[in-house]
Parts: structure tokens; sequence; C-alpha cells
């Protein structure tokens, strides 16, 4: 039996020959308490050591590494190929022009490729209609030039057979023309005058313009209605002039029905609504006691009850019948 493997504790005996042996070879196992300890501070110091602030890496380079770039520097890695990005096979067939035209040239870095075949297209639309335009200008040229060529050339051959005689001949006959249409215009002028006013459709009458027929009024109405109330409201005269308005008090007329009114306004102020912002002659004392407010009119009375005195109405619920003229309408 090997007595190093056994703990010297175990025997009591002084004597016995576990004792006689070398510390060293006795050395007892740790029991499995003194092992979770063990683990435990382990932990904790593994902890404190991630926890523990570390230093900043510093900015100067690390001298072995600098030694071992300069005696052999590393190769660049080659690039990684990039696989081809997917178009469809109607952009494969369609060749896209290099420089982009067009209303989204400006944007033409940003654009995908659907954007661009839309673009395409409306390049291409747009130079149909450009070359459709031009044809069709350059046909009428054509026909307009060969109409000239054509009389230039016929003039030419009259004057080469008729000489001189043909030119009088010509002028006689653009004189009688220009008689001929004088008169012509003279009837049409004098058929006017005697017929009826043309008879217009009443979808074509409420689309025109009702001028007033008054003359020196130039209002224009959208239709008729407004124009028959304009007519009875400033027109209604007996001669066709403007229409007066006459005050019933003292007889005193005016062209607008506002000025009247103002004016009369001024005979009874007692029975319209601004009679309340009247101003009173010394004032109106706040009929609250104890308040020495001095209003100018009754609508600043009104203003400054609910304003100053608020539940006044509760609180003196009588005011109105000791003081009605300043609540009177």
């Amino acid at each position: 039996m090997d007595l190093s493997q056994l703990d010297p504790r175990l025997f009591l005996d002084p004597d016995h020959p576990i004792h006689q042996l070398p510390p060293a070879q006795h050395q007892p196992e740790p029991e499995p308490q003194q092992q979770q300890q063990q683990q435990q501070q382990q932990l904790l110091q593994q902890q404190e050591e991630e926890e523990a602030p570390r230093s900043p890496p510093s900015i100067y380079p690390d001298p072995e590494f600098c030694s071992r770039w300069k005696q052999s520097p590393p190769t660049p890695e080659p690039a990684r190929p990039q696989p081809p990005p997917q178009v469809p096979a109607r952009a494969r067939a369609m060749p896209l022009p290099a420089v982009p035209v067009g209303p989204l040239a400006g944007a033409a870095a940003d654009l995908t490729v659907e954007e661009r075949l839309i673009q395409l297209e409306v390049d291409r639309a747009v130079q149909r209609d450009l070359l459709r335009a031009t044809i069709v200008h350059s046909l009428r040229l054509e026909e307009e030039v060969a109409r000239l060529r054509a009389g230039a050339a016929a003039r030419q051959r009259r004057e080469e057979e008729g000489g001189d005689e043909m030119e009088v001949d010509e002028r006689e006959e653009e004189e009688e023309e220009e008689e001929e249409e004088e008169e012509e215009e003279d009837e049409e002028e004098e058929e006017d005058d005697g017929a009826p006013a043309p008879q217009h459709s009443p979808a074509l009458l409420a689309l025109l313009p009702h001028h007033c027929p008054r003359q020196g009024c130039n209002f224009i109405f959208k239709h008729a209605g407004l124009l028959e109330n304009h007519l009875a409201a400033t027109h209604d005269a007996p001669q066709g002039g403007l229409k007066r308005f006459v005050c019933p008090v003292c007889r005193a007329s005016y062209d607008v029905e506002n000025h009247m009114l103002q004016h009369r306004q001024e005979h009874s102020p007692g029975h319209w609504k601004w009679r309340h912002k009247l101003p009173v002659p010394g004032g109106i004392d706040c009929p609250i006691p104890g308040c020495a407010a001095n209003l100018t009119n009754r609508q600043q009375l009104r203003d400054h009850l609910p304003r100053a005195h608020s539940g006044w109405q509760r609180l003196y619920p009588n005011l109105k019948q000791q003081r009605p003229e300043l609540f009177s309408r």
C-alpha cells in the first residue's frame, strides 16, 4: 500500500510510518469545498480583469511590426469578382443611350433600369413628334414654293405674250373687280341694317355676357336675371337716367341707396342697432356700487360689466329695472 497517497492527519499515532515520510510525498488532495473556493476565486479574478479599464490603444505603431513589414511588406488581397447585375431581357436587347436626354436627364445617375427604359420611350416619342412636325412643315414650304414659282412663271409668260396691252387689260380687270367688291359690301351693309337681329339658341345666350343697354353704364353680367335686377335698381327712371334714392324724412335724394340709409340714421338714431355705439355726453358711469369707471357709450358698458364684474346679474338682479335707460334696446 502506497502511504504517500494517504492523508497523515487521519493517523493519530505519531509513531505511524506515514509520519516518517518526507513532506512532499504525502500532500493531501484538496477537498471539494476547497476546489469550489478556488474556482470562485478564479472566476472573480477573471471578472475583475474584464471590468478593469483597459488602457487606450497607442497611436504609435508597433516597432516590431514595422520592422517585419519593412523586411516583407504584405501583399494586397485580390479583389473579389462581383457578379454582373441582373438585367431584364428587354433591357439586354435594347441599347441604352450613353448620354441621357429628356426631362429625367438631371437625375440620370440615380435612375434604375426601369426608369431609364421609361425615359428612353419618352425620348423616342418626343423625337417622333419633332420629326413629324418637321416633315409637315417642310411639305408645306415645298407646296408654297411651288405655288409661287408657278405664279411667277405664268406672269412672266403673259408679259412675254401680251406685252403692254396685257398689262393695261390686267389693270382694267383689277379696277372692275375692286368696284364690284365695294358694291357688294355696300349692299350687304344695307341688308344688315334692315334685317332683324339673328336668333341665337338659349344655350349660346346663356354663355354670352349681358351688357347694360343704358348709355354711360359699363356693367356686364353673367345672365339676364342679374341684368334685370340691375336695371330695376339702378336705371328705374322715366327718362332712362340713374335712379335717385329719396330720404322719406327730408326728401333729400342720393345716387346710391347706402348713402341714403346712412343719411336716414341721422334723423332717428334710436331705431338703429348702432345707436349703442353713439357717444353719450359726459360718459356713462358704471352702475355697480364702488366702481368709478366712466364709459363712452353703451357698447363699452356692455363689454365692461362681464369683464370687470363677474356675476353682476346674480349679485344685482334688479339693476336693469332700476336703470332701464342703460340696458334698453
